[in-house]
């Protein structure tokens, strides 16, 4: 049976969605289960042949008496993701305006909330969390060490890499100058070996860094199901606190990505906060 998908194309910073609302789709939890398939994901994410975005975001009632909705996220290939901080801007913007709600707004992604506010015209503040640098937090057997500095063999190159969740995966690689950091086959070959590793059982998000000042962090992320985009919100995260945490930037930085910047706060005990961004592209709808 054919159905009616209503949504929404929004963006933080080049890192693009689509949002897909409950309460405007009504069989999308009928009979009480999730009515999209991984196959029916990918073709809405599909650039050629669907909408085309980086990850599906879909808004359910609350599951959490502490939050206003539910928010769930779908990579391009289908498959699912535990959090998205670029994408829970976008969401925090959509719910502001769509049902004017007032600020703060909190989100509950698999039990894990994020509170968010809206500033002006579009810009978001949201609390991501506490970052983790237990490597098992992100699904990874090794033992934690102090310096957040393990390896791996890529061809003849030891590549060391930090390990952080923000509720989902994180690898961190430090780089040298500018010329490493665009040197884009050279690094898919690295992040796509480390996510084959088997090192993460979840798979991981591979993030390369480059210090420019100690209040600005060049960055690009190769994301699980997706490959490189064009900002990642929770990797600025990751990033930054690992960063902050071994003193190479102050508490405050700028992330600048391929999209474009966030602003990344962390005091070392507290939530981590990222301000930035998000736009509406357009809306309409498809039939499956």
């Amino acid at each position: 049976m054919k159905r009616k998908l209503i949504f929404k194309k929004m963006h933080g910073i080049g890192n693009d969605f689509i949002v897909i609302d409950s309460n405007d789709n009504q069989w999308l939890f009928a009979d009480g289960q999730f009515n999209l398939k991984p196959n029916e994901l990918a073709k809405i994410a599909n650039r050629n042949r669907g909408i085309g975005c980086d990850q599906v975001l879909v808004i359910a009632p609350s599951s959490n008496k502490a939050a206003n909705f539910d928010y769930l996220i779908y990579n391009q290939d289908g498959s699912s993701a535990e959090y998205c901080g670029n994408g829970a801007r976008c969401v925090i913007r959509y719910l502001a305006d769509k049902y004017k709600l007032d600020s703060p707004i909190i989100l509950n992604t698999n039990n894990r909330l994020s509170t968010g506010s809206v500033f002006g015209r579009g810009h978001v503040t949201i609390n991501a969390g506490v970052p983790n640098f237990d490597p098992k937090a992100s699904g990874c057997d090794k033992e934690i060490n102090k310096y957040n500095d393990y390896s791996y063999l890529v061809g003849n190159q030891i590549i060391n890499f930090g390990i952080v969740s923000m509720g989902n995966p994180h690898a961190i690689v430090k780089l040298a100058n500018s010329r490493q950091l665009h040197a884009t086959a050279t690094l898919v070959k690295i992040a796509e070996a480390i996510q084959a590793s088997g090192l993460f059982a979840n798979g991981v998000n591979v993030s390369f860094f480059l210090i420019s000042t100690p209040e600005k962090i060049q960055m690009r992320t190769y994301e699980r199901g997706a490959g490189f985009t064009l900002a990642c919100g929770s990797g600025a995260c990751a990033t930054a606190s690992f960063a902050i945490a071994n003193k190479l930037c102050k508490p405050k930085v700028t992330v600048s990505m391929p999209g474009g910047s966030l602003q990344i706060s962390w005091d070392l005990a507290h939530e981590i906060e990222m301000a930035g961004d998000a736009a509406y592209v357009f809306d309409g709808s498809m039939i499956l």
